[in-house]
C-alpha cells in the first residue's frame, strides 16, 4: 500500500500502553480510508487532526522540574512562582 506514517498504528500503541497521544497536525499530505487529502494551511492540518479523533488521554503526566542548581522545583515553589507571575500580569 502506502509507505506513510499512519497516526492510527501509534493511537492504538499508546492506548494499550495508556499513555496520552495527541495527534496535533496531519502535514500537507494525509491519507485516511485510501483517499489522499491535500491540506495545504497549517490551521486546517491542525483542525483536521483534531476532527480524526485519533487523540488519546492516557495516565497523567508527571513533570520533573530542575532550578539552576540542579535541585528538584517542589510543587509548592512552583505555584507560588506561578501566582507571582500572574499578580505581575494582573498589575
Amino acid at each position: 500500500m502506502h509507505d506513510i506514517w499512519n497516526p492510527w498504528h501509534d493511537c492504538v500503541k499508546c492506548s494499550e500502553s495508556n499513555v496520552t497521544f495527541v495527534f496535533c497536525g496531519t502535514g500537507r499530505r494525509f491519507v485516511k480510508d485510501n483517499r489522499l487529502y491535500k491540506i495545504e494551511k497549517n490551521f486546517l492540518q491542525s483542525q483536521q487532526a483534531f476532527k480524526s479523533g485519533l487523540n488519546f488521554q492516557g495516565k497523567p503526566i508527571e513533570f520533573k522540574l530542575y532550578d539552576k542548581w540542579g535541585r528538584i522545583v517542589s510543587d509548592e515553589e512552583l505555584i507560588s512562582h506561578i501566582i507571582e507571575s500572574v499578580v505581575k500580569l494582573a498589575v
